[in-house]
C-alpha cells in the first residue's frame, strides 16, 4: 500500500499491453517526480515494463483484489455488485465496463489514501507534487455536463469537472461524497463514464470553498488540443508556450490499447516530451 511519507502518484491500466505513446507519457511522469511513489493499478500488465525506469525502486505494479481493497470503506456498495457481474451474475441489466473501474478505483486511492491521479495518457510538463485539492474544469465542452454555471476565484463560468487529473488530500471530503454516490449513478446511468464528469459536477456546489478548479485549458492543455498530433517544426512558439503554461498535455486516448501515433517524434506532442528531455 502507498507510502505515508511519500507524495503518491496513481496510474490504472486495464489491459496486457502499453503501447509506445503511454510509455512516452509515462517517462514524463517519472522525470518530473523522482521521489514520489509512482503505483500503476494492473493486475495485466508485467512489471518488467517499468524496470528501465525504475532506478530508484519508486515505481510498483500494483496487483489488487477489489473486494480486499475496498470491503467495509467507502464505496463498498459499488464493488459488492462490480464483483458479482464480474463474476458472471446477471444483475438488473447492469454491467461493469473497465472505464467504470478506472473510475472508481482513482476515487478510492485518492480519498483513502491521498495523493494524484493522471490519466496515462498524460505527457507531464511540471512538478504536479505542490497541487493540492486540485481539478480540473471546462466551460466549452460539445456535450453538457450539467446546466448549472459556477465560478470561483480560479476559474469562471465553468459547467464540467475532469476526473482526468486529480490531487487531493487524504480524506477530502469532496471525495468522499463523490465514492457515496458512485454506486448510484453507476447504477441509474450506466453508459460511458457515470461516476465521471456527470457525477462530479452535480454535488460541486456544497464544495465550492474547499476545491482549486483549474481551467482545462491551461491544467490538462486545452488550449493546444487541436494541434497535439500536428506535424510542426521544432522551432513551432507553441511548444514553449505549452511548457510554460500548462500542467500536462492530455492525448485524450481514452485508455486504447491499440494507440499509436505515426512519427509521434515530428507531431506536436512529440516535439514537447523531445523538449523536455533533450532541450
Amino acid at each position: 500500500m502507498p507510502s505515508s511519507d511519500k507524495f503518491n502518484i496513481y496510474l490504472v491500466w486495464l489491459g496486457h499491453s502499453f503501447p509506445l505513446i503511454y510509455q512516452k507519457s509515462f517517462e514524463t511522469v517519472v522525470k518530473f517526480h523522482p521521489n514520489a511513489e509512482i503505483m500503476i493499478f494492473s493486475n495485466e500488465l508485467k512489471e518488467e515494463w517499468f524496470s528501465a525506469l525504475n532506478k530508484s525502486g519508486n515505481i510498483f505494479v500494483v496487483r489488487y483484489n477489489l473486494t480486499q481493497l475496498v470491503k467495509g470503506q467507502k464505496g463498498w456498495n459499488f464493488v459488492q455488485k462490480a464483483v458479482r457481474i464480474l463474476n458472471g451474475e446477471q444483475m438488473k441489466n447492469l454491467q461493469v465496463s473497465n472505464v467504470h473501474l478506472s473510475d472508481f478505483l482513482r476515487l478510492y486511492l485518492i480519498y483513502t489514501f491521498g495523493g494524484l491521479y493522471l490519466d496515462t495518457d498524460m505527457i507531464v510538463l511540471r512538478d504536479l507534487s505542490i497541487y493540492k485539492n486540485h481539478i480540473g474544469v471546462d466551460d466549452n465542452k460539445s456535450y453538457i455536463c450539467s446546466y448549472n454555471v459556477y465560478s470561483t476565484e480560479s476559474a469562471k463560468n465553468f459547467s464540467c469537472l475532469c476526473n482526468c487529473l486529480l490531487s487531493f488530500e487524504k480524506k477530502h471530503p469532496f471525495i468522499g461524497k463523490a465514492l457515496d454516490l458512485y454506486e448510484s449513478y453507476w447504477s441509474k446511468y450506466q453508459g460511458y463514464s457515470p461516476g465521471g464528469a456527470l457525477m462530479l459536477i452535480d454535488i460541486v456546489k456544497d464544495y465550492l470553498k474547499l476545491v482549486h478548479f483549474m481551467p482545462n485549458y491551461y491544467w490538462i492543455c486545452n488550449k493546444h488540443i487541436d494541434k497535439r498530433f500536428d506535424v510542426v517544426f521544432r522551432n513551432d512558439s507553441n511548444i514553449q508556450d505549452a511548457m510554460k503554461s500548462c500542467y500536462v498535455i492530455h492525448l485524450y486516448g481514452a485508455g486504447q490499447g491499440s494507440m499509436s501515433v505515426d512519427n509521434f517524434e515530428q507531431k506536436f506532442a512529440g516535439r514537447v516530451w523531445n523538449a523536455i528531455f533533450f532541450e
